[in-house]
């Protein structure tokens, strides 16, 4: 999987009936609400109902501070339990933190801001 290095303008504008694609090979992320410039929250793209929000918090002094939160109900068997929990929730942590790291460069990039240093720099 390839990822683009700049904001690419092509791919600025979702609108609810859309979906988004994370890899070639895997189905889409329906997309349920949209706010030009404040959010995205896309479902989920298994049989377990869940949601993936974007949002952007507006700071002080033209920054914007990116939030991701996520909302799932899985299945209750132990076996279950444990892949999520020891497998998935790591492996995805570490995927989540390497793809916000991404977004950021790109719109540092595209926005000719100063790089900034919160938490997610360390």
């Amino acid at each position: 999987m390839r990822n683009a290095d700049r904001v690419l303008p092509e791919f600025q504008e979702i609108r609810g009936a859309n979906a988004v694609r994370l890899h070639p090979k895997v189905p889409p992320l329906p997309v349920l609400l949209v706010e030009p410039e404040r959010a995205l929250v896309m479902g989920s793209n298994t049989r377990d109902p869940g949601t993936r929000g974007l949002y952007l918090k507006p700071l002080r002094d033209d920054r914007t501070h990116l939030v991701v939160r996520g909302r799932g109900d899985c299945q209750a068997n132990p076996l279950h339990w444990v892949v999520r929990r020891i497998l998935f929730e790591p492996i995805h942590s570490v995927m989540e933190r390497k793809m916000l790291l991404g977004i950021r460069a790109r719109a540092e990039k595209a926005g000719d801001a100063p790089p900034s240093t919160p938490a997610l720099a360390r």
